[in-house]
């Protein structure tokens, strides 16, 4: 499998050194789940294509690497709060440690996106300024130039 950033990426760029996650904790399947998700409805087929044939690594590594990271982070949450073992499903629970409750969760995944779709926003603003260097990326195809959730409403142009 493709993918814009290596699962090595996201926990160097969404995660913090002292969480100290597992090589396995991001699969390429979990990055791919969100470019299909989120990235190429905003950069359409054809851009996303030639970034995933490696054209342009640069543009990746300053506008879409970490809005994939954070993103990914988004997506893996609520998966980490638990894990499985041969005697069942188990919540992480150290003594000296409180579980995050439900709606703590939800605030970070909140802020989580946000940030990532800002830096996503940030990203189409670079390719429609210099859109004779991305001649594969159509403006009018970018689901952000559409219809957007802000504020818990949905904005439709």
């Amino acid at each position: 499998m493709k993918t814009l950033i290596p699962p090595s990426e996201v926990l160097l760029r969404a995660f913090r050194n002292r969480e100290r996650l597992p090589v396995d904790t991001v699969t390429e399947a979990d990055i791919l789940t969100v470019e299909s998700r989120y990235i190429r409805p905003v950069l359409g087929e054809g851009l996303y294509a030639r970034l995933l044939a490696g054209g342009d690594n640069a543009f990746i590594e300053a506008y879409l690497a970490d809005a994939v990271a954070l993103l990914t982070r988004y997506l893996l949450l609520p998966r980490l709060l638990s894990f499985c073992s041969p005697m069942g499903l188990f919540r992480p629970d150290p003594s000296n440690t409180s579980p995050l409750d439900a709606a703590t969760l939800e605030g970070e995944r909140k802020a989580l996106k946000q940030e990532a779709m800002s830096l996503l926003r940030r990203a189409t603003d670079y390719l429609e300024q210099h859109a004779e260097e991305f001649t594969a990326y159509d403006p009018k195809n970018n689901i952000l130039n559409r219809c957007m959730t802000h504020g818990g409403f949905v904005q439709t142009f």
